[in-house]
């Protein structure tokens, strides 16, 4: 059976790195990052995703356009983001939202609950 992906993408590098170091230690699913928006579209199109967890605002491409592009392609997608009100008229009904701050405890969840969904 092939890895579950999980995809973080976060430019803040900081926080990008205690996310992947964290999931990483916690779980078995296999985390990629991408740093950008344009960059998560790349692996988006390059690489089998199981779920998405994208911030909305970033400089090198924005979260909706990730969202676009995983739904395009079945993933399932979840928003972890500060600024969810500037950009709630583009976020798509039945998407998961994370407020930022969160705890990493909260992303694990959301990790192992969309592992534990069955399949569409």
């Amino acid at each position: 059976m092939d890895a579950y992906r999980v995809l973080i993408v976060e430019d803040v590098q900081d926080l990008a790195n205690v996310i992947y170091v964290y999931l990483s230690n916690k779980t078995d699913a296999e985390i990629v990052l991408a740093n950008s928006g344009n960059q998560a579209i790349d692996i988006l199109e390059h690489q089998a995703i199981n779920l998405v967890i994208t911030d909305l605002y970033m400089i090198n491409g924005n979260g909706v356009k990730v969202i676009e592009m995983a739904r395009q392609l079945g993933v399932d997608v979840v928003i972890h983001s500060g600024v969810t009100k500037a950009y709630e008229l583009h976020i798509p009904e039945g998407v998961q939202v994370l407020e930022k701050p969160s705890k990493l405890d909260d992303l694990l969840d959301i990790i192992n609950e969309f592992r534990a969904k069955p399949a569409a």
